[in-house]
């Protein structure tokens, strides 16, 4: 247990400040210094009697040097400063494109530690039925794309470290707005999307749209591909080779 306590300590003190981060400062036997700052964007934080000093991408015991520094230059003898981050800035990558749970598109970046593709995509959900898995682009702040296949995040490029400002692009499938026409009398006429291969069987058509209308002719269902027009019975169709016919989706 004694050695989990000193990994924490070790974590708190390696933390790198960043600006929005709040952060606590007192100096041992000087309670009329004890003041609660935010890092500025530029990294500036204003502390009293030294004023304005950079900590913005110090770690938490370089920070606490600079003050102690300050402060013993022309202040205080021998000061002993305490600093703490009692507020954390949370800072994001984006996951955007065919995802199952898109949201806001954003993903925070954990406090300690990092996050990674697959852990970023996860969180969204995963891909969704309309994304091409072989087309995920990974966008750098600095602006360089990797294109990722859904498998490869499964595996090793999973693991790849995402920073701030990079963008996790879900592409969609060719077929991702492709839809069959059901029209006549049938219970939910209508268009409707197919799967990512952009097909889909006769007979789950019909069911997509409910099956057959009160009125619905059971000898004569219209199936039209490619300008062709073929007709089948609804038995051939719910039973037969009919119902495995294949209709492609289109715009």
């Amino acid at each position: 247990h004694l050695l989990q306590a000193e990994d924490k300590s070790d974590l708190r003190a390696s933390y790198i400040l960043r600006s929005d981060d709040v952060v606590k400062m007192s100096v041992y036997e000087e309670k009329d210094l004890d003041s609660v700052v935010t890092i500025l964007k530029a990294g500036q934080a204003t502390f009293p009697l030294i004023g304005s000093l950079a900590i913005g991408g110090l770690s938490l015991n370089e920070a606490s040097e600079e003050i102690r520094k300050r402060y013993a230059a022309d202040y205080i003898r021998y000061p002993k400063v305490t600093l703490t981050v009692t507020e954390y800035a949370t800072e994001f990558v984006s996951v955007i494109g065919q995802v199952k749970e898109p949201g806001n598109g954003q993903v925070p970046i954990p406090q300690v530690g990092f996050l990674d593709v697959g852990s970023a995509l996860a969180t969204m959900g995963g891909i969704s039925v309309t994304a091409d898995p072989k087309n995920i682009h990974l966008v750098t702040e600095d602006g360089t794309t990797r294109v990722l296949t859904y498998a490869s995040i499964q595996g090793d490029l999973g693991r790849l470290k995402m920073k701030v400002g990079d963008k996790l692009i879900v592409n969609e499938n060719e077929f991702a707005r492709a839809t069959v026409e059901v029209i006549g009398d049938v219970k939910k006429p209508g268009r409707y999307p197919v799967d990512k291969t952009g097909q889909m069987s006769l007979v789950s058509a019909l069911a997509t749209a409910g099956g057959l209308g009160p009125e619905a002719d059971v000898l004569k269902i219209d199936v039209i591909i490619s300008g062709k027009t073929t007709s089948y019975s609804y038995k051939e169709i719910q039973t037969g080779e009919a119902g495995r016919v294949v209709v492609k989706g289109g715009p």
